[in-house]
Order: structure tokens, then sequence, then C-alpha cells
């Protein structure tokens, strides 16, 4: 079945409706990123709408993420309330560099943790430290993933990498660092961060970026301060919704992970005996 639960997949319907889907979520998560949480309830998907455009259950989070990746993330340090994730969808998936308003720093811990994850180097350092012009040139020549931190404003030696002015020479890709052309490497990755709220960005350097914010929100904060009293007055409480969280989150994981070995026991039975 397709999106809407209704049609045959493949059918011309489905195909506009998930092209629908798609253009919506890329509206959402690219022009909303920066919004704080107020604004993006108000802005993101209402049910006026999606009854309109004729796409029910439409989500950002529903159609490029999975409840089992949010637990993942979350046991990464991941805030739980609908903006992080929102957040993170846009970080994970854009083809521009993220810069990430965290004055709490718990999405930079999160990026952290989940980039350690899948298994990649990291380097992190502020921005107006006294070797970063050669943490950088080194992080592009041999693929590091490179999070700057204090990014208050983009310094200009950044601007090359943020257009991706890699340039083919002599069968070498190289892009300008500074006043030098240097070896680029496919798997060097940037991400930059700032505790600062109102960055000072520039019109031509935000469209080059993909802006996220964290900032706490109303409910966020209602969140935590309901968990922080409850965790003083019934600690036995706090204890317990703890761990059937992780129960819960053990056993999501675990129904994905049947999921996916179904559908693979399916497609391979269909192989067998399409055999002659």
């Amino acid at each position: 079945m397709c999106i809407h639960g209704r049609l045959p997949c493949g059918s011309t319907p489905c195909r506009v409706a998930l092209g629908s889907h798609l253009k919506l979520t890329y509206a959402t998560s690219t022009m909303l990123a920066l919004a704080t949480g107020s604004i993006a309830v108000v802005c993101l998907p209402s049910s006026v709408l999606c009854s309109h455009l004729n796409l029910p259950g439409f989500g950002p989070i529903a159609l490029l993420g999975s409840e089992s990746g949010q637990l993942t993330w979350q046991s990464q340090g991941l805030p739980s309330d609908t903006l992080s994730a929102q957040n993170a969808l846009a970080i994970l998936h854009t083809v521009q560099t993220p810069l990430v308003i965290d004055p709490s720093y718990q999405a930079v811990e999160w990026l952290k943790a989940n980039l350690k994850a899948s298994g990649q180097t990291i380097d992190v350092l502020p921005q107006h430290d006294a070797h970063f012009n050669n943490s950088l040139e080194l992080a592009v020549r041999f693929g590091k993933v490179l999070v700057v931190s204090e990014v208050d404003r983009v310094h200009p030696i950044l601007y090359p990498l943020l257009r991706s002015d890699v340039e083919k020479l002599g069968g070498r890709l190289v892009v300008p660092v500074g006043d030098k052309l240097v070896d680029h490497n496919p798997s060097f990755k940037l991400y930059l961060v700032t505790r600062n709220a109102s960055p000072a960005l520039t019109p031509d350097v935000t469209a080059l970026l993909t802006v996220t914010n964290f900032s706490i929100t109303p409910s966020g904060l209602e969140s935590q301060l309901l968990s922080v009293a409850l965790q003083h007055e019934q600690p036995e409480l706090e204890s317990r919704k703890a761990q059937l969280l992780h129960k819960e989150a053990g056993l999501t994981l675990q129904l994905a992970a049947l999921e996916k070995q179904l559908l693979q026991a399916l497609a391979t039975s269909r192989l067998d005996s399409q055999l002659p």
C-alpha cells in the first residue's frame, strides 16, 4: 500500500501524492528550520492545509525518519520534542553545510554522539582557535568530519567550502583554503555550531547554509520542568517512567528489525518463486 494506506503502490495518484509530500517536506525542512517552536507549530503542516491538498497524514518526520531512529537519537542525547526531531532530520539530510543554533549545546552533544556511532572521525574546535586554518586544511585533505564551534559569524576562509568550489587540477580534486589549493577528500564534512541565538549572517552566507534553531521552546521547557519536579517530589515514579520508556524503546527497535526481516524474507521468496 502507498503512503495513504488506500491506493496501490505505483499508481498515478500514489506517485502524485508522494511528490506532494516530498515538496512540502523540502519546504518545511528548508524554510522553517530557523524558526523557533511557536512559529514552527503554526506554520508546519496544519490539518486544513493537508486536507486542502489531499495529503492526509503528512509530516516530515513520518516521511524522512522512523520511530526507531528517533528513539536512537534520544538515547544519544537529542531532546524528545518534535522540533528537535525535525531539526535533526534537516541536519542529517541537507546537502548544504548545517549551522546549528543551540544555546544549551544538547543538540551538539547529540550530533557528536551520532557521528561517532556511524564510525566517522571527528575534530571539534572553536573558530577562534589559533590553529584553526591548519586544522581545517588537514580535515579537508584527509576527509575528516569537522565541527566548528562558537561561530558567531562565518570566517571568510570557509566560503569556498560552503560554495563547494571544488575544481579538477591535473587529475586531483582541489579546493581553496586560505591562500592554498588543498586536495579535497570527498569524505570531508563540515558542521557549524553556535550558542548565539542571533549570529551575524549576511544574506549571501545564509543562502549557503541550512540553519537549524534548537533554542528552548515553551513546550520543551514545560516538559523538562515537569520531569525535574516529578523527580524531586516522587523519584520512584520518575524511575519507573524511565524504565518503561527504555523498555518501550527496546521493543520498538525489535519490532522494526522484525519488520525488516519479514520484508527481506518476502522479497527472497518472490525471487525464488520466479526461478525455473
